[in-house]
C-alpha cells in the first residue's frame, strides 16, 4: 500500500483541534468523508495522542513504510 498523501490527510483534518486520540482522529475523519480505506489505515495507529496532522501522516507513513520497502526490493530483484 502506498504512503499516505499529506495533503489528502490535511484535508480530512484540517479543522481538528489537537492534541487528539487516535480514535478521535479517526472519528473526525469518518465525519469528514475519509474513504475506507483511509480509515481502515488510521485504525492502526497506535493508541496514543496526536500533537498535529503532521504526526499522523508520519506515524502513519512509518507505519506502512517496511511493507512498502520489502515489496519494492523483491520486484528489483527480478
Amino acid at each position: 500500500m502506498a504512503n499516505v498523501e499529506a495533503t489528502q490527510i490535511e484535508s480530512y483534518l484540517k479543522d481538528m483541534k489537537f492534541p487528539a486520540q487516535r480514535d478521535e482522529v479517526v472519528a473526525f475523519a469518518q465525519r469528514k468523508g475519509a474513504d475506507d480505506q483511509l480509515i481502515s489505515q488510521m485504525r492502526r495507529l497506535p493508541e496514543q495522542s496526536f500533537n498535529s496532522v503532521s504526526d499522523v501522516v508520519r506515524v502513519l507513513n512509518s507505519n506502512q513504510g517496511s511493507n512498502t520497502n520489502d515489496r519494492a526490493g523483491s520486484r528489483n530483484q527480478h
